[in-house]
């Protein structure tokens, strides 16, 4: 089943969007499978990301990571977007073969607090159209379907949550297991 991402010409609030949980482990993590989910939204093109990390003492190590294939009919390469519990984030292109490319990447708003599920750490950013679509020719709209995945990970280990299975053996970020989303109008 697709996930089902709001695309629209207004600014929305991320807070308000559906939230896509990260339930699927691979390997066992040595800090245990931590409670995190992700919201997207496409703005006007441009996509509205966030990460909510459910972790009272995450390690530097901790990594959120959103990765998609705006054009899966017509390339390989995927997009990843990774912040980690620090507030450093990285943005790469990832080609097949094996060849990865630094692309600018967007700062991330960090934040923390704690709600009835525990302490947080969490992230909001924009991955603006113009960088999609330099590298798939076009940026997502209401309508288009796009591949990806979410992960959370620790750089010091292999083990990794992400929202869709993936094969045993793969290390975050992976094309492998990506779970089809689909933009709806606002």
């Amino acid at each position: 089943m697709s996930f089902l991402v709001t695309a629209s010409d207004a600014s929305v609030v991320l807070d308000t969007m559906p939230a896509l949980k990260l339930t699927s482990w691979n390997g066992s993590p040595a800090r245990d499978t931590v409670y995190s989910y992700g919201k997207l939204c496409l703005q006007k093109g441009s996509l509205a990301l966030g990460g909510w990390v459910f972790d009272g003492r995450p390690p530097e190590s901790q990594r959120f990571c959103a990765a998609f294939n705006f054009a899966p009919a017509l390339c390989g390469d995927f997009l990843s977007y990774t912040v980690s519990s620090g507030g450093v984030a990285v943005c790469m292109l990832h080609q097949p073969g094996g060849r990865v490319l630094s692309c600018a990447a967007p700062q991330p708003q960090m934040s923390n607090g704690n709600d009835e599920q525990g302490y947080y750490w969490a992230f909001e950013a924009l991955l603006p159209k113009e960088l999609i679509a330099a590298y798939f020719g076009q940026s997502p709209a209401a309508g288009s379907a796009f591949s990806g995945n979410l992960f959370l990970y620790d750089a010091e280990e292999d083990a990794f949550g992400s929202a869709f299975p993936v094969p045993a053996g793969r290390r975050a970020p992976t094309a492998e297991g990506f779970g089809d989303f689909v933009a709806v109008p606002y």
